[in-house]
């Protein structure tokens, strides 16, 4: 082989072996996270200022139903009675830590949790107190479509249904006068 041949394949050799170097030092880098708790995005913006007391609403949130609602000051002495729920302090759920209070939320008088149920992924629906359940002394909540487990009004599961789980409370955070943004963390 001749010598310039011979210089040209090592050039090309090296340069790929730098190119390599390159793409896996970028892959590497580039997958690690910039801080622990993983980067929160802008999310989805809801208005809530003009939700009425007993109000429910419905959205979606990166492909799953959210429900929300404003819980009226019945609702909200309700919570207190906690001798029925599997759960009560919600030591076995899934909130960020500012909703790790009675009524699981930022602000007592507005719930946010993601509307399925913890046991069959089915959609949850919003039952007012006036509503029959079958269930003595029941103060409002909300109720798994297809299983029929029953929540109160902060998620909190009862004992004896077929779910074992509070309602699962989405990372968010007061954005201005009646607003809230679901933080999108990586």
């Amino acid at each position: 082989m001749s010598e310039p041949r011979r210089r040209f394949l090592a050039t090309v050799v090296k340069s790929m072996a730098l190119f390599a170097v390159v793409m896996f030092s970028l892959a590497l880098f580039g997958s690690l996270p910039s801080n622990p708790g993983g980067d929160i995005r802008p999310g989805l913006k809801l208005a809530v200022g003009d939700m009425l007391p007993g109000e429910f609403r419905r959205a979606d949130w990166q492909g799953r139903p959210l429900v929300v609602l404003r819980r009226t000051p019945a609702m909200l002495a309700a919570l207190a009675d906690t001798r029925d729920l599997r759960d009560p302090d919600s030591n076995a759920s899934r909130q960020p830590p500012a909703a790790r209070n009675p009524g699981r939320s930022l602000r007592p008088e507005l719930f946010v949790a993601y509307g399925f149920g913890t046991s069959s992924g089915c959609p949850v629906d919003f039952v007012p107190a006036a509503e029959s359940v079958g269930m003595e002394g029941w103060s409002g909540g909300f109720r798994d479509r297809c299983d029929g487990s029953l929540y109160d009004t902060a998620g909190r599961i009862y004992r004896n249904q077929p779910a074992s789980k509070n309602l699962v409370v989405p990372s968010y955070r007061e954005a201005g006068t009646g607003h809230i943004e679901l933080e999108n963390r990586d």
